[in-house]
């Protein structure tokens, strides 16, 4: 994707800062066997500021829920063990009736938020955006019921199959441009 919309004032480090701080690792084991756990994959966000640290996230939209939680939660576990020695701790945050579990460092180095909701599971940077990924997933202010989504999906079916679907909502553009992100 990086390669598709890259601009003239692209870092190339970004991607291994984003996947660092998320503490997501990728093993041979998941290139073998990721096709029978994920059916697809998304990323989401709320900015595109990589460099100042960015509100961002993978959803992996699971064929198997329960044997991609366990093998989740089970290298998220043994990244806090192996990085003990710089602080790296896991805890459950409770948000209404869902739980996220928060691997962090002091540092904040590493900061990466799990929430779970059916078969989509979240990695981000953002505890902001797990909460809206779990109120989502209730049906709260859903993406998908919007006119403007629902217009630019009739323009581009699922029934297309296309590899990359992009969108970018107006009120995506308009929260870049706010005070909160400007300054």
């Amino acid at each position: 994707l990086s390669r598709m919309i890259q601009v003239r004032g692209f870092k190339h480090r970004i991607q291994s800062k984003f996947l660092d701080q998320m503490a997501i690792q990728s093993t041979e084991m998941d290139k073998l066997f990721g096709g029978r756990l994920i059916d697809d994959v998304s990323v989401i966000g709320m900015d595109t500021y990589f460099n100042s640290g960015s509100a961002v996230g993978v959803i992996l939209h699971a064929k198997d829920s329960k044997s991609l939680s366990q093998n989740l939660t089970g290298k998220r576990k043994a990244f806090a063990r192996k990085n003990k020695d710089i602080g790296a701790t896991i805890r459950d945050i409770q948000a209404n009736d869902d739980s996220i579990q928060f691997l962090s460092t002091p540092d904040n180095r590493y900061r990466s938020f799990y929430a779970v909701s059916g078969d989509c599971h979240l990695i981000t940077t953002s505890l902001v955006l797990a909460k809206r990924f779990l109120e989502a997933g209730r049906g709260i202010g859903s993406l998908a019921d919007s006119d403007e989504f629902k217009f630019a999906r009739t323009n581009m079916p699922l029934e297309r199959d296309d590899t990359i679907f992009v969108y970018l909502s107006t009120r995506f553009f308009q929260t870049l441009l706010s005070p909160q992100y400007r300054f």
